[in-house]
């Protein structure tokens, strides 16, 4: 029987040590990484627009009962959603929905601003598409589709069907449209029930009127949720008020001109027409008068309906730039840039010394 020998081979071990010693004879090359990636980090800051944000916080209020907020709330606390108030208010989890909307984009783009870089009042859909500023790197990246956008040459009309439910867009007007969502956020507090929105862009002055429009958008939005059984009820009775008091106004003249006309007469003929005329103009009277009881009371539920923003947090003009957080982006390149230095000369060591087995 042959005898075997074992062979046992012997990695030879890790030495931090040994590992520093090795970096230092690459020193030049890290810090040449290091300092590349730096210089790109510096260039990212310096090129990145300035962007601002401005926000507002407020605390809608319905007229839902205290009873159901009460239950709505331990509710809450179990982890349950009850998704409408006792009124069938609008779900606070619906409310950002509002902004993502075509209709609320659609109209926002529409909307003049005056740009202070720009000197100039244009839209807000002309900004997105012509003037708004991106980073070098941006650029580079948009470039190619720069180029096949103006070979197709797509309309930049924003085209909107007014007499159908149908609103045309193109692809330049649908990046805006994603354009702008992802510079509009709104968001809600399930517990507290406060409304947060905040708004960013490349205009301190811009952002702020931006910020507004989005409020004031969402606050009627909500009021004609809230109000639109009650107003269709209010036109209707306005409009019945309206004619009861032209009826009422001539039987009252038709019965005046009669009493004028036979005043001196006592025939039972003209009695009976007077009476006749009596009654139709008490009629038209209790009409008109019940009318304007339902008028008066049509006008107080839409008020009691109409909901009530306390605004907490107002719109203020931000004085300083949000982003870009330059100090970060050169922290972030630098570190960046050694721990990619080190992690070649990691892997290119490690691999020295496999090769040596």
């Amino acid at each position: 029987m042959s005898s075997k020998e074992t062979q046992i081979v012997t990695l030879p071990e890790f030495s931090i040590s040994r590992f520093l010693t090795f970096c230092l004879t690459k020193k030049v090359k890290i810090v040449f990484i290091v300092l590349i990636s730096t210089l790109l980090g510096l260039i990212i800051a310096l090129t990145t627009p300035d962007e601002f944000t401005s926000n507002t916080i407020l605390l809608p209020e319905t007229s839902s009962g205290t009873e159901f907020s009460s239950i709505k709330g331990l509710a809450g606390l179990a982890g349950i959603n009850l998704a409408e108030d006792s009124d069938g208010g609008i779900n606070p989890e619906i409310y950002p929905q509002i902004l993502n909307s075509t209709p609320f984009t659609t109209s926002l783009l529409k909307q003049v601003f005056y740009f202070q870089d720009l000197g100039d009042s244009i839209t807000l859909y002309d900004f997105f598409t012509e003037h708004q500023k991106t980073s070098l790197f941006s650029k580079i990246i948009q470039l190619p589709m720069s180029v096949l956008k103006a070979i197709k040459g797509e309309s930049e009309q924003l085209i909107i069907h007014a007499e159908s439910d149908f609103v045309s867009l193109n692809k330049s007007q649908i990046e805006a449209i994603e354009e702008l969502k992802s510079r509009i956020m709104m968001s809600v507090d399930i517990n507290t029930g406060l409304i947060t929105i905040s708004c960013k862009m490349q205009d301190p002055l811009v952002v702020a009127e931006v910020t507004k429009f989005t409020l004031n958008y969402v606050s009627e939005y909500v009021k004609s949720y809230y109000t639109q059984k009650e107003l269709v009820n209010l036109d209707f009775i306005r409009e019945r008020h309206a004619e009861a008091r032209k009826e009422f106004e001539a039987a009252q003249v038709a019965l005046a001109s009669f009493r004028d006309s036979n005043r001196l007469f006592g025939r039972e003929s003209a009695r009976v027409e007077e009476q006749r005329l009596q009654a139709e103009f008490d009629i038209k009277y209790n009409v008109y008068n019940n009318l304007t009881q339902q008028l008066e009371e049509s006008k107080i539920a839409v008020q009691k309906k109409n909901p009530v923003y306390t605004i907490l947090e107002p719109i203020k003009i931000p004085l300083e730039a949000a982003e870009p957080q330059r100090l970060v982006i050169l922290i972030f390149s630098f570190v960046f840039g050694v721990f990619l230095s080190v992690g070649i000369y990691l892997i290119s060591f490690i691999y020295g010394m496999d090769k040596k087995l």
